[in-house]
């Protein structure tokens, strides 16, 4: 079977590109029989193999590759011979020429309009909702994300599956060297609360600096506030920058993007990660960070819930600065209470280090070769 996958824009930092590049790695490794005709923004070393060839796109821009996509892609498919394309990061294609399938991670530009761009809102509620129906088959990341599908665009039961995403092996708890390292790489001081993730709004970090100011001001956490991950600009969260403009009493490191071989020491290091994040598809950061050996705060949104079981505690009021700083407090208050929350966390990351997603999604693709979904 030729497979080709569409997973232009996974380069981009975060989650989403930590779980489609580990599933894309076992579904080469694990599907071996296969040819992949893999579609990329810029090359992938891990996923250099004898049964793939990559394509990278000519052009960077989202708007602009897509339009190359429209135009090239169906002839490309039919000279290529390709039996399915598995588009991987939530885009679809108008007139695919074989099987099609489309992995949606959420859809908050729907449930939460008031946090993107308005001409991002008009192309999920316009263009998307006219293409996504085609698929011959959609994949949710989650049971929250196959609602919203429901929900939002109709996508009949018969169509949908959930599989949920698989975390890297590379998650899991640091030594002392590797923690003694990073402590040195970024001047991360000895207990810290620690959040991942890019900033924008929906991400709510200004509920979680005024949390931890809270903390601080109340005598609650001696430690500082770590904040990793990209796009850390005024423009990108305004509240969270004016905020963190009057914050000179509290002491907030923020690191930018890391590299993954620094991410699990960061998280293993901290003494908390709290995650006070409104909409989510999955929540597979917080995942990661009970893989490292550390307990979880988050809020309590569908999909946060169902990928932390009881092994995180989740804060029932988002918007509640006190809530989340009494959670945090609990828990590095309390070293029984913390090393129980750590050995739930270990347990419930087990779940998804498994290659049951990438089996599922192997077994999609023949069924739906063969005719049989």
């Amino acid at each position: 079977m030729k497979i080709a996958i569409d997973a232009v824009g996974i380069d981009a930092t975060g989650g989403g590109r930590s779980a489609t590049l580990n599933l894309l790695e076992r579904l080469v490794e694990l599907g071996a029989e296969h040819q992949y005709l893999i579609i990329l923004s810029v090359p992938e070393p891990s996923l250099q193999a004898s049964n793939v060839k990559q394509l990278i796109a000519p052009t960077k821009g989202r708007m602009q590759v897509r339009l190359w996509a429209q135009i090239t892609w169906r002839n490309l498919f039919i000279r290529e011979k390709v039996d399915l394309v598995h588009h991987i990061k939530c885009q679809a294609l108008w007139g695919s020429p074989c099987p099609s399938i489309v992995t949606v991670y959420d859809l908050t530009v729907l449930a939460h309009p008031e946090f993107f761009p308005r001409v991002d809102v008009l192309y999920w509620q316009s263009y998307q909702r006219l293409v996504l129906p085609r698929a011959d088959h959609v994949i949710a990341i989650s049971h929250m994300t196959a609602r919203d599908l429901r929900h939002f665009y109709g996508i009949p039961e018969k169509k949908l599956s959930v599989i949920y995403p698989r975390i890297s092996s590379a998650f899991r708890p640091p030594d002392a060297e590797a923690i003694a390292r990073v402590r040195s790489k970024y001047q991360l001081p000895e207990h810290y609360l620690l959040h991942v993730g890019s900033i924008s709004p929906k991400k709510n970090l200004a509920v979680l600096v005024q949390a931890y100011r809270e903390l601080k001001s109340s005598g609650r956490y001696a430690g500082d506030l770590v904040l990793v991950g990209r796009n850390y600009s005024s423009s990108a969260d305004p509240a969270l920058a004016e905020l963190l403009a009057g914050a000179n009493d509290i002491p907030v490191h923020m690191t930018g993007a890391v590299p993954q071989e620094d991410l699990s020491a960061i998280m293993g290091a901290a003494d908390c990660f709290v995650f006070p994040s409104l909409h989510e598809g999955f929540g597979m950061v917080s995942v990661e960070a009970m893989a490292c050996g550390t307990p979880v705060v988050a809020a309590h949104g569908d999909a946060i819930a169902e990928a932390t079981g009881d092994a995180g505690v989740l804060v029932d009021d988002p918007t509640n600065p006190e809530a989340f700083a009494t959670a945090v407090y609990q828990i590095t208050s309390n070293p029984t209470y913390r090393q129980i929350l750590i050995g739930r966390g270990l347990d419930q990351a087990k779940r998804y280090n498994t290659d049951q997603p990438v089996y599922e999604t192997l077994g999609l693709y023949e069924r739906l070769v063969r005719r049989v979904v």
